[in-house]
């Protein structure tokens, strides 16, 4: 698509194709910056679950006590003894 220098002399046509061209461009980003956001959200709170569990594993192997692992890493009990 061309520039176009005034919006205001387009056609009636050509002003209804413009608006919905930049509409759809509107919808593709605000999609993208959505998918992005939530990619990154994922992430970090993959991230933090497996820091957690390296940290709760650590303990553990220190012989560290099953419920004070619990009480410092807000995993349960039961996540503990699998580790």
């Amino acid at each position: 698509m061309g520039r176009i220098g005034d919006i205001s002399k387009l056609s009636r046509e050509d002003r209804m194709k413009y608006d919905s061209s930049i509409k759809q461009y509107r919808d593709a980003l605000a999609t993208m910056e959505y998918t992005y956001v939530q990619g990154e959200e994922k992430g970090i709170a993959k991230g933090i679950a497996k820091g957690i569990n390296q940290v709760a594993r650590n303990m553990k192997a220190d012989g560290m006590n099953t419920d004070l692992i619990a009480q410092y890493t807000g995993l349960s009990v039961e996540e503990i003894q699998e580790l």
